[in-house]
């Protein structure tokens, strides 16, 4: 069985190191997240997710309000390439958005992105799935 270390991950309200903690930490008994792991800074309230075989985290912690936009976010831009019906690939998304977002591929992680950016993030998909829409 191969050992994965968990990262040194910073909070990046007050840079102090978060710990690892169970989801049933951060929620309620039964939630589908309870039995996961998170990267956790208690002095804060912030968190983030990790990928279970890597422990890679799955952006950077956030509070409560930067978690919710987050996952708004990526309600917005999942859809355009989960339900087939805009006919492109996840890379092509994450390609599309990270040219409207002036930045790298490599760099464009909505689990990296702050609140602004996340706003940017939604626009842009209504933006896109209006023009695509119309365009019928």
């Amino acid at each position: 069985m191969k050992f994965v270390k968990y990262r040194k991950l910073k909070c990046q309200y007050c840079c102090k190191e978060t710990t690892v903690v169970s989801g049933n930490k951060l929620y309620p008994a039964g939630h589908r997240l309870s039995l996961k792991e998170f990267y956790y800074c208690s002095d804060c309230d912030a968190w983030v997710g990790m990928h279970l075989e890597s422990k890679k985290p799955f952006g950077s912690v956030a509070k409560k309000d930067l978690r919710l936009k987050r996952k708004m976010a990526h309600d917005a831009f999942d859809e355009i390439w989960k339900n087939n019906i805009f006919n492109m690939t996840r890379k092509e998304a994450y390609s599309l958005l990270s040219k409207k977002m002036n930045m790298s591929n490599n760099k464009c992680h909505i689990g990296d992105f702050n609140i602004e950016q996340c706003n940017s993030v939604i626009i842009f998909c209504i933006d896109y799935k209006k023009s695509l829409y119309n365009g019928l």
